[in-house]
């Protein structure tokens, strides 16, 4: 299950997002991430790295300001300071909704990165030419009241752009997943579960199972902020997060420090007896049990302390039929599918969508 996509905007030749492979580097010159999470970086440091050391090209990698910030701290954990000499080289940070213009193997481009609401700085790409006007999603998610809001995707009289083209995190497309409940919905409830579990077990911890690396942020800051108290990660996580401070300055890698822990245990910065006590209350926010099981209940607790909650960073079913029928493109492109559909199937589904919006 996930993102499936080979990189190419076929408008726009010459450029490649979230594809890192190595023909790629022998194919483009200008490539575009939109957030840190493996899926969509797949080959980055290592392609980059033996690429530049071999050609004369200029290579450039576009990424929002906290990605960069994020791929800084993975390329010096993995490559040391070869890995961030490498980054020195070829990225360009770009902020939130500014508009950047760019030549692109001849090709004039103009270039905005838009928050996406999925993780750490993570964004779409919103890419203009004089042929076409194309968005790029990534791994998002808007509800239907946000997106009058989105100020790159309507003019100066707040009305829509047309949209040629959109390339869609289709992830939940499908009747299963039609809707999730709000981030909102989520947090009050984890909030709810914690308070009942510590008015019983005052000296008990709360183990949080992470989906990621990144993409708890909100979790993170929201927990620390109502229970007054930093939230426990492993060492390479709090490493990840270093510099990018809303989020860093609520964590701490001393097991002891806290009662909420997010960590990994096994891993440098944990430690048993603090970390997994048999008698925790282990939350579980996670998306994908949710999406395939036929109940419509999106709280499951069992007798050990243990709870699932329906928690999605992705759009659902139906949040992306509003993002559709909003926005009415000339067409879309699917970037992602579930273990039992295949890319096609969820293209098929993806052209309906397209088709009915625009009656």
């Amino acid at each position: 299950m996930g993102f499936n996509f080979g990189g190419c905007i076929h408008e726009i030749p010459g450029i490649s997002v979230d594809c890192f492979d190595n023909n790629k580097f022998h194919e483009c010159s200008t490539f575009f991430l939109t957030h840190c999470h493996s899926d969509h970086m797949k080959n980055l440091f290592m392609g980059f790295k033996s690429f530049v050391r071999t050609s004369n090209s200029l290579l450039k990698l576009y990424c929002t300001v906290e990605s960069e910030t994020i791929l800084r701290n993975m390329a010096l954990f993995a490559l040391g300071d070869d890995g961030t000499a490498v980054l020195d080289q070829i990225v360009t940070k770009m902020v939130f909704d500014r508009e950047y213009e760019l030549d692109i193997d001849g090709i004039q481009v103009k270039a905005t990165a838009i928050r996406a609401k999925h993780c750490a700085g993570s964004c779409m790409f919103l890419f203009k030419t004089e042929c076409s006007t194309v968005l790029f999603t990534g791994d998002f998610r808007y509800y239907r009241n946000q997106l009058r809001f989105i100020s790159a995707l309507h003019d100066e009289d707040n009305n829509k752009i047309q949209l040629d083209n959109i390339y869609l995190d289709t992830t939940f497309l499908r009747e299963s997943t039609k809707s999730f409940p709000t981030k909102r919905q989520v947090l009050l409830r984890i909030i709810e579960e914690i308070e009942d579990f510590r008015e019983g077990n005052p000296k008990s911890n709360v183990h949080i199972k992470r989906p990621a690396n990144l993409g708890s942020e909100l979790i993170i800051k929201v927990l620390a902020t109502e229970f007054r108290c930093k939230i426990h990660v492993e060492e390479y996580v709090y490493d990840l997060y270093e510099g990018i401070n809303h989020v860093h300055r609520h964590l701490t890698t001393d097991p002891y420090e806290t009662f909420i822990h997010m960590c990994k245990l096994g891993t440098p910065g944990t430690e048993k007896r603090a970390c997994q006590q048999s008698h925790a209350l282990k939350i579980h926010p996670t998306a994908l049990w949710f999406a395939f099981q036929n109940s419509p209940k999106w709280v499951q607790s069992d007798d050990k302390g243990r709870v699932k909650i329906a928690h999605s960073m992705h759009a659902s079913g139906k949040e992306l039929k509003g993002f559709i029928n909003y926005f009415r493109p000339g067409k879309a492109v699917a970037l992602a599918c579930s273990d039992n559909s295949s890319i096609e199937d969820v293209q098929e589904e993806l052209d309906k969508l397209v088709l009915r919006s625009s009656r």
